[in-house]
């Protein structure tokens, strides 16, 4: 007896590799996109409040050099809008920023649930840093 070739396939169970290279592909993406907006976790509040501190010192030391008079900042303006529970403290309660990127100097601590950290103002350079950062002022 003979059997005729059946010519219809059969559909089997399961993904294909290209379906499954795709699915990988739109989740590593969704990723990339979405956990960044998180931030962080654990010490990056404390991260965040540091680089925003350091970038109101910044801004003000290029505004006295661009504009040709000196800028101050007080703790208070550097305290303003920063999120409950962080403190800043620090010597002097101002920092003026001269013409010729000079400055009086001084120190800056914010602290949060994360630990502290200071960030210091060198009064000839006016280089602002981390203190525990090598070469710091």
């Amino acid at each position: 007896m003979r059997r005729s070739a059946d010519t219809t396939a059969r559909p089997t169970a399961g993904f294909t590799l290209v379906e499954l290279l795709v699915a990988l592909l739109v989740v590593a993406l969704a990723s990339a996109v979405i956990f960044p907006r998180f931030g962080g976790f654990g010490g990056s509040g404390l991260e965040r409040t540091l680089q925003t501190v350091h970038d109101r010192l910044k801004d003000a030391r290029m505004a006295a050099m661009r504009d040709g008079r000196a800028r101050d900042v007080s703790l208070a303006a550097l305290a303003a809008g920063l999120p409950a529970g962080i403190t800043v403290e620090g010597e002097p309660e101002r920092i003026v920023f001269l013409p010729n990127g000079a400055t009086s100097g001084g120190r800056v601590t914010v602290g949060a649930k994360g630990g502290r950290e200071t960030i210091a103002v060198d009064w000839l350079t006016g280089r602002i840093g981390r203190v525990d950062e090598p070469g710091g002022p």
